[in-house]
């Protein structure tokens, strides 16, 4: 009789034991669903930045447009190159470019507006930061296309309020591919700081006039020909 109490009671401890591992396995086969990837409508736009690679900073633009992207490296000559394998499941993104047969790997985390990260290159990795570029606000002044041997330049005529007649200023933007406002493309970002100098001028009552300069840029046969600077 003792040993019929002992089985009993060992068979309910074995039944209930049982009944506590099969709720436990329910507990762990519920796991919760992955993130599903977000719409790029929340990060569309331009983000400019740099990736950090030694010696100097390899400025980078990348546009972000429904569910497509592309990246612009200009001190390379790359312009709105596609971007592959887009992942982007809030903080986290992810996206890849395969240029010379290359796989060149962006993984980063949206915080307050930036993207911070790491670009992997042939085993190689280093930082990168890209920030949302702010939308420019609309001109104040007047617009003028000046024809130059079948093409155009493109110049900013700002002018102070009130009656004139007012001094006038012509403003040069210096070497290289910089615009009539001080922004250039090998620079991560933009500055503004020629349209910042015109717009106190203007305060101050002096008229300027800024313009894209016209740029050497090779055509298909690899001559060099004079083109209008956008």
């Amino acid at each position: 009789m003792k040993k019929v109490v002992i089985f009993c009671t060992f068979l309910v401890f074995l039944v209930l034991f049982l009944q506590a591992c099969s709720n436990d396995n329910s507990k762990v086969e519920e796991k919760k669903p992955l993130p599903k990837n977000e719409p790029l409508s929340k990060i569309e736009g331009n983000w400019e930045g740099a990736i950090q690679v030694p010696n100097q900073p390899l400025p980078i633009v990348v546009a972000f447009d429904g569910q497509q992207a592309a990246i612009s490296i200009p001190v390379q000559g790359i312009t709105n190159f596609p971007l592959t394998a887009i992942d982007f499941k809030d903080p986290a993104i992810h996206f890849e470019m395969t240029i010379q047969n290359q796989q060149l790997v962006f993984d980063g985390t949206l915080q307050q507006g930036t993207i911070t990260g790491t670009y992997i290159q042939q085993g190689q990795a280093f930082p990168f930061e890209l920030i949302k570029a702010v939308t420019a606000t609309e001109e104040v002044g007047a617009k003028a296309e000046i024809d130059v041997a079948g093409r155009s330049m493109t110049a900013f005529i700002l002018t102070p309020q009130g009656d004139g007649p007012f001094p006038v200023m012509l403003m040069l933007s210096g070497s290289g591919p910089t615009d009539k406002d001080g922004n250039s493309p090998v620079m991560a970002g933009k500055n503004n700081s020629l349209k910042m100098v015109a717009e106190a001028l203007a305060e101050g009552g002096i008229s300027t006039i800024r313009y894209d300069k016209r740029s050497w840029r090779k055509c298909s046969t690899g001559q060099e020909r004079r083109g209008s600077a956008v």
